[in-house]
């Protein structure tokens, strides 16, 4: 009996160690099919006050450069090729919507959400998008805001998916005189929640008009 229970407690450890082995391999390969997915982060900071003149020059300054920033965004509005769906609280940006414009005449499906308020800015960019025939839609109402600032590319696409999402405006204050951030990423997870949030408001929210 005894010999039994010494070869039964000489044979724990290394069941142990298998079963340990065998659970770090399992998280390795869950960790490898996330690690697949790509994140790009931009930050804006109080010394990108002084880009504005990079942005009318088209001239980079540096890797942390408003004009690349704002590069970087036209970018990937140029790449979509089948859809682009944008939520933006505040539009502004000659560039941007001139892009999505483009991407809407080589047959992209655009459509755009925005806020109420800010959409009746003389800046704002929406009625210019609507007029050119991109569906906009607004909230129903104006007692709270629609704050997102997010941008989805080709959700459909796995190979051309694109997400980009954080506190980023469209607009010149938002690329120059904020503490602003922005995230792009192909995260499939992230751009299924993200288009589904989208879907949910397009269904609800009215056209503009």
């Amino acid at each position: 009996m005894f010999k039994e229970l010494s070869l039964l407690f000489a044979g724990f450890p290394v069941a142990i160690i298998l079963y340990n082995n065998y659970k770090y391999r399992k998280l390795t390969e869950k960790l490898k099919v996330e690690d697949s997915y790509n994140y790009e982060c931009m930050f804006i900071t109080s010394k990108n006050r002084t880009c504005a003149s990079h942005i009318r020059r088209k001239n980079q300054c540096g890797q942390e450069c408003s004009y690349k920033y704002l590069r970087h965004v036209l970018n990937l509005i140029k790449q979509a090729k089948e859809t682009i769906s944008i939520c933006m609280y505040h539009l502004t940006l000659e560039e941007i919507s001139t892009a999505l414009i483009k991407a809407k005449n080589r047959g992209v499906k655009v459509r755009c959400i925005s806020d109420i308020i800010m959409m009746e800015c003389s800046s704002s960019k929406i009625m210019r998008l609507h007029k050119t025939g991109i569906p906009a839609k607004v909230q129903n109402t104006h007692q709270s805001l629609m704050h997102h600032k997010f941008m989805i590319i080709d959700a459909d696409n796995p190979n051309n998916k694109q997400l980009m999402f954080g506190s980023l405006n469209h607009t010149i204050k938002g690329f120059l005189g904020n503490w602003d951030n922005t995230i792009t990423t192909n995260n499939a997870q992230m751009i299924e929640s993200y288009q589904e949030e989208f879907d949910r408001m397009w269904e609800t929210f009215k056209f503009v008009c």
